[in-house]
């Protein structure tokens, strides 16, 4: 179970399959929040880009990106000029409040239930108390977010969580095997299990707000008990994803006009005598 799908699959599950089979619609602006996602994990520890900086180093690597006209290229790029900016001005003000950032890009698999939950997370940041906030950033406008009520039950950000708990989120380093003595990759954790979690948030350097040139949405530390009732969501999820047919959400997705799924072309007109 992909932590990023399962709320696409509660909102409409023919959506999500018709998007895990392929039929999804790719965008240019999910390919340019690749290409930045892959910048920011290049950035090093311990500097600070500028926002013209961060720009060089996207466009280094603007011929990754596929536009079907010059228009669609010369948009793509205002639009990167923007998001590396508040880019810049994320990391430039998490440098001055002495945050260390303990990896990007990490990988976890943690089974819960019977389901395996398998993700990637952007950013792990540790603060001044020792407590731990995983950071997932986000290059669109993520209309809808912004206070921490509206991440409160955000599963991408609850899995990561509890990803974290678990010491599910690992990395290679240099060990000897016991036996041999050879030179071994060895795999461990990045934060040790019980370490304190400061919960999670979403960086949405799609806009920004009165006073930052992004918005930052919180989810505070999930209790033991909505751990357990987040792992049930997770079971129900993995079990429908498993199943051999899937619901259209009609009514509150597939007919929004404001949703823009795939599913709505799936939909036969009624037929009347």
């Amino acid at each position: 179970v992909s932590p990023s799908r399962i709320e696409a699959f509660e909102a409409c599950e023919l959506d999500w399959a018709i998007a895990q089979l392929g039929g999804g619609r790719s965008s240019t602006s999910a390919s340019l929040g690749t290409l930045v996602h892959a910048v920011a994990q290049d950035v090093d520890a311990a500097e600070s880009p500028s926002a013209a900086e961060l720009l060089q180093r996207v466009e280094a690597r603007w011929g990754e990106l596929e536009f079907e006209a010059d228009w669609a290229s010369d948009a793509g790029r205002a639009r990167a000029v923007e998001i590396t900016r508040r880019l810049a001005a994320y990391l430039r003000d998490q440098r001055a409040a002495g945050t260390e950032v303990l990896g990007t890009e990490l990988s976890f698999e943690l089974l819960v239930g019977r389901a395996k939950l398998r993700g990637q997370i952007d950013r792990l940041e540790r603060y001044e108390d020792g407590a731990v906030l995983v950071v997932d950033l986000k290059t669109g406008k993520e209309a809808g977010y912004g206070k921490p009520e509206s991440v409160a039950d955000h599963a991408q950000l609850a899995a990561y969580q509890l990803a974290v708990r678990e010491g599910a989120v690992t990395r290679d380093v240099e060990g000897r095997d016991a036996d041999t003595g050879e030179v071994v990759a060895v795999r461990v954790p990045v934060v040790p299990p019980g370490t304190p979690v400061s919960g999670a948030a979403l960086v949405i350097l799609g806009r920004g707000t009165a006073t930052t040139e992004y918005v930052r949405a919180e989810q505070a530390p999930y209790s033991p008990e909505q751990i357990e009732a987040f792992g049930e969501r997770v079971g129900a999820a993995a079990t429908g994803m498993a199943g051999a047919s899937f619901t259209a959400n009609v009514g509150r997705h597939c007919l929004d006009p404001y949703r823009h799924g795939a599913c709505r072309v799936h939909l036969p007109a009624a037929v009347t005598s």
